[in-house]
């Protein structure tokens, strides 16, 4: 069997108001991504709700995240 690689976009952008099930808020996206990762995602593909800063997103949501995720996750961080 070829190696693969298997990326988890779990939330996109998507708002909750279509689609309820998706993670939005920080300990949502946090226990989502460290399901994907222990059921063997290499990767976690995710979207916060945070405001654009002049035309970007704001990084400090992402570090959130992903501290969250590195914390949480038995993989530890990447």
């Amino acid at each position: 069997m070829q190696p693969l690689a298997i990326e988890a976009a779990i939330n996109g952008v998507t708002p909750k108001a279509l689609n309820p099930h998706l993670p939005r808020t920080r300990e949502e996206i946090v226990a989502d991504a460290c399901a994907c990762l222990e059921a063997g995602a290499a990767i976690v593909h995710q979207h916060n709700d945070e405001p654009l800063v002049q035309a970007r997103h704001a990084s400090a949501p992402y570090g959130a995240s992903l501290i969250g995720v590195g914390g949480a996750s038995s993989k530890g961080p990447a």
